[in-house]
């Protein structure tokens, strides 16, 4: 018996030698937050706060736009605390988005790409597959009539002179981008 004992304490100090990440998985802590149907999903309060915050806005602001968005959308999850990168999966009805796409940007343009995505998702819904240019003009133009609405001239002009550099094209089917945006669908779909 104390042979037994001793080879185990031996064998889990030498297991505890051994870094970490080999032996235990460590699963992020993600906040989440109802509202109304749909469910918020984010990496620390602060980012939780400012989706609610911009859903806040659609809904004083634009009765009609806020419909759509809490039909459409089932989850907004924000996995990570950093980057810009963002996707929609229309089928899932899920809006993934990087934390410095939140942090880095006013509650009006946050308000308004939250319509953006919620409109490819309406058209998804309605029969009419993801094609470009025209699906990204189509959720533009909703975008930009919510921005002209509130009055944010600085948004508005943003998205003019990306729409002339036709962002889409570098982004859309990019592989690095596609595989990172799945890995957070993963994460997501835990929530479903």
């Amino acid at each position: 018996m104390v042979d037994f004992l001793g080879k185990w304490v031996f064998d889990l100090c030498r297991l505890m030698s051994t870094p970490t990440r080999f032996l235990i998985k460590m699963r992020k802590k993600y906040f989440t937050q109802d509202y109304g149907d749909i469910l918020i999903v984010a990496v620390n309060k602060k980012l939780l706060s400012l989706i609610i915050a911009a859903l806040d806005l659609v809904k004083r602001e634009d009765k009609r736009s806020f419909k759509k968005v809490m039909k459409c959308l089932k989850i907004i999850c924000i996995p990570a605390s950093k980057g810009g990168l963002n996707g929609v999966y229309e089928k899932e009805r899920i809006w993934i988005a990087e934390g410095g796409l939140i942090e880095n940007n006013q509650s009006s343009y946050i308000a308004s790409a939250i319509i953006h995505e919620a409109h490819h998702i309406a058209q998804y819904f309605s029969g009419h597959k993801y094609k470009l240019p025209s699906s990204e003009i189509s959720a533009l133009r909703e975008q930009k009539l919510f921005l002209k609405k509130i009055g944010d001239t600085f948004s508005l002009d943003w998205l003019d002179s990306k729409n002339n550099q036709e962002w889409w094209k570098k982004v859309v089917g990019n592989k690095k981008a596609t595989s990172k945006l799945d890995s957070y669908l993963k994460i997501a779909k835990k929530f479903l």
